[in-house]
């Protein structure tokens, strides 16, 4: 069947306010959504058969600058919390299981206090794209988030507007309506 569920923990610090102002200024993210993630606990980050960074020559500083912070983000005793997360996995995903990539990562942010939102369900092989069936809840999500909330600013209404817009005409496209 389908998982879906917030995780424990209350916003990030460099969360959305009530307002919808960063509270800290830290420069982290106010949020992230990752649909189909490789977030493995293997060491394939840099052989290019295993990357997952597809397009991506893993000898470039980029790659080795991600591998080199890999700790933060795989479930561990350096696992940094991330910022409040929405993730998309399917079990028909053969390239990042998600018992083997986004489960993990799931569980060890719900630990470190992370606003986890995650669905999983059979979608379809890696790569099934943009759907309603998660942009919907991803767009309502932000709003509990506090996006595009009346005084957030222009800024804020504006860009949920826009990703509001192109989520919901991919999702009908992709899905024939």
């Amino acid at each position: 069947g389908e998982r879906e569920g917030g995780g424990g923990g209350g916003e990030d610090g460099g969360g959305v306010g009530g307002g919808g102002e960063k509270e800290s200024g830290d420069g982290r993210a106010d949020a992230q959504a990752l649909i189909y993630p490789c977030i493995c606990n293997s060491d394939g980050w840099l052989d290019e058969e295993e990357s997952g960074f597809w397009r991506a020559d893993v000898a470039t500083a980029q790659v080795r600058s991600l591998h080199s912070a890999k700790e933060r983000v795989v479930a561990g005793p350096r696992f940094v919390r991330p910022p409040p997360t929405f993730l998309v996995a399917s079990t028909s995903d053969d390239v990042c299981p998600p018992e083997l990539d986004t489960a993990p990562f799931v569980e060890a942010a719900e630990r470190a206090g992370a606003n986890v939102h995650y669905l999983l369900g059979d979608f379809g092989g890696h790569g099934f794209g943009l759907r309603r069936f998660w942009a919907e809840p991803c767009v309502a999500w932000m709003r509990s988030l506090g996006f595009g909330a009346a005084g957030a600013g222009e800024r804020g209404v504006s860009e949920l507007k826009e990703a509001e817009a192109v989520a919901v005409t991919a999702a009908a496209a992709a899905c024939g309506g």
